[in-house]
């Protein structure tokens, strides 16, 4: 199968971007990195069987099955587990996402898929937004130990499995009135300008 990329001006959120991804065989599904559960939620609604993992669980979400764990550590899952394994905005908060996507692949079915997505720290308003961010200035555990690239991130994946599709996206947050620019943006320059890349790849045997 060849690359597929795609250019997405953020006009669904990073949820939705993610479900559509998802084989339409594939029931089980492990996300990482739960947060404040809207993925998690999303997913159960459209009854998949689906187990979620944080070091944090939110009080809202204490009756579901998600299990607290560090990242960082071994997956408690045992090999070939999931037909799906989702990580968003969650890699490059721990200290060896090459491990991590070890660990991926490992708890991931045969023909099973990992859709990652991680910040373009490469990106024209990124580098703009590191000069204000004030957390850059501070040592903190749960922010970002990696600022990757499109580049970057694309070879991290690669390490491990295959990837089939490439998803580019990009809004303006805070200033979304502008967000009619962002496909507009994506065209002339993918790398340059996406505040965030997707990718869905498989693990092949």
């Amino acid at each position: 199968m060849g690359l597929n990329k795609v250019d997405i001006s953020n006009q669904k959120n990073r949820a939705n971007l993610a479900i559509g991804l998802i084989d339409n065989k594939s029931r089980k599904v492990l996300e990482l990195g739960t947060g404040n559960g809207e993925l998690f939620l999303e997913l159960i609604k459209r009854n998949f069987d689906v187990t979620g993992t944080d070091i944090d669980i939110r009080k809202h979400l204490e009756k579901y099955k998600i299990i607290k764990h560090d990242l960082n550590k071994r997956l408690p899952f045992k090999s070939s587990t999931f037909d799906v394994v989702i990580g968003l905005e969650v890699l490059e908060h721990l200290f060896n996402p090459y491990k991590t996507m070890k660990e991926i692949r490992r708890v991931l079915r045969k023909e099973g898929v990992a859709i990652i997505s991680m910040p373009n720290s490469a990106s024209f308003f990124s580098r703009i937004g590191q000069l204000y961010e004030k957390r850059m200035d501070n040592l903190d555990i749960y922010w970002h130990h990696h600022q990757p690239s499109v580049t970057s991130i694309r070879n991290l994946v690669a390490t491990q499995l295959k990837i089939e599709k490439e998803v580019y996206i990009m809004n303006f947050r805070r200033l979304s009135f502008l967000n009619f620019l962002s496909s507009f943006l994506l065209k002339l320059n993918r790398n340059l300008f996406a505040g965030d890349f997707m990718v869905k790849a498989r693990k092949i045997e």
